[in-house]
């Protein structure tokens, strides 16, 4: 048989002497252990107390004991320490409710951003419907503005005018030459207004014929045959080629045009140049007198009858040929007064 441990041991009532020394009273007359904390030396029967340990937060050594603050960690809570996450694993298994919940997640931010993006979209066509507002709004306050400065600039004038004692006749004048000046370029204007008009029309009209003619030749292309059909495209192709042909060579032809243009442009520009072009001018000129005078040189020695002749005939010549520039003058005149009557 075992023996009992110290603080299983019977006191004399048989209560347990670990219940006996907390203060549970025996009968009276019964010696009393002491407490754990007043006992002397611990041993193997009297153990210190917890309050007596070292260290302890009840008892006296904690007095003497150095602690650290800056050794506790501090968190957002302040001194009460900090949290735990957490323990244990997470979701071991992914099932067909996390995989729902992950996509209704996934769907509502979708549908949060697409939202944002409608808003956006509408504040973006708010603004440019302000914007075009705006803009309609500028146009027709840059329109008044110049009007008004147009009106300042008359009266500015006006008062010029009346400053240096102008005679109110000689403004309306002015006024007056300058309405039929107005009046003249309004007709002007209207005049290619009304041209721009017809030529437009004439261009719609062309272009209604062009496209006539396009979807003619596109039926009559669909009726051919497969061989013609190849020759058509084969002449397209030699046609394409031609104009981009032609347009390289016109615009060499171009560039070779304006090279010579400024190279006359810059042989004006230059004295001796000029100089130059003169002399050659007046050298032909000499030139073509010289064989005048060569010609009538080597022409045969006339008598005085002979001379008299051609004198005459040469005579009879010019007066035909103001006979007939007489008549052409007669016959113009009659066609202006005609026309004058005409008019009138």
């Amino acid at each position: 048989m075992e023996r009992p441990g110290t603080g299983m041991r019977g006191g004399p009532l048989g209560a347990p002497a670990g219940l006996q020394n907390a203060g549970v009273m025996g009968p009276p007359g019964t010696a009393l252990r002491p407490p754990t904390g007043l006992r002397g030396l611990p041993g193997t029967a009297m153990r210190m107390g917890t309050a007596a340990r070292p260290g302890s937060r009840g008892g006296l050594g904690a007095l003497n004991t150095n602690i650290s603050v800056a050794d506790r960690p501090v968190t957002q809570q302040g001194m009460m320490g900090m949290k735990v996450g957490a323990q244990g694993p997470g979701r071991q298994i992914a099932d067909k409710s996390y995989y729902m919940g992950q996509l209704r997640m996934k769907c509502d931010e979708m549908q949060t951003e697409m939202n944002r993006m409608n808003q956006e979209a509408e504040q973006f066509t708010k603004d440019n419907q302000k914007y075009s507002q705006m803009e309609r709004k500028y146009e027709s306050l840059i329109k008044e503005v110049r009007k008004l400065q147009g009106d300042l600039a008359d009266y500015n004038l006006i008062v010029d005018k009346s400053r240096n004692n102008t005679d109110p006749q000689d403004i309306a004048n002015v006024h007056n030459m300058l309405k039929a000046k107005n009046d003249a370029e309004r007709g002007r204007i209207d005049e290619i207004f009304t041209e721009r008009q017809e030529k437009e029309a004439e261009i719609k009209s062309l272009e209604g014929e062009a496209n006539r003619f396009q979807k003619a030749a596109e039926e009559k292309l669909k009726s051919l045959g497969n061989e013609q059909r190849m020759q058509y495209a084969q002449l397209q192709d030699d046609h394409s080629r031609l104009m981009a042909d032609v347009e390289q060579k016109q615009g060499t032809y171009d560039n070779l045009c304006r090279q010579v243009a400024a190279g006359e442009q810059s042989l004006k520009s230059e004295p001796l140049k000029q100089r130059l072009n003169v002399l050659e001018e007046q050298w032909l000129k000499l030139e073509e007198r010289k064989a005048e005078l060569e010609k009538e040189v080597n022409k045969p020695v006339l008598s005085e009858a002979e001379q008299r002749e051609q004198l005459l005939e040469q005579v009879k010549q010019d007066n035909k040929d103001i006979a007939i520039y007489e008549r052409n003058i007669q016959d113009t005149e009659k066609r202006i007064r005609d026309a004058n009557d005409e008019i009138e």
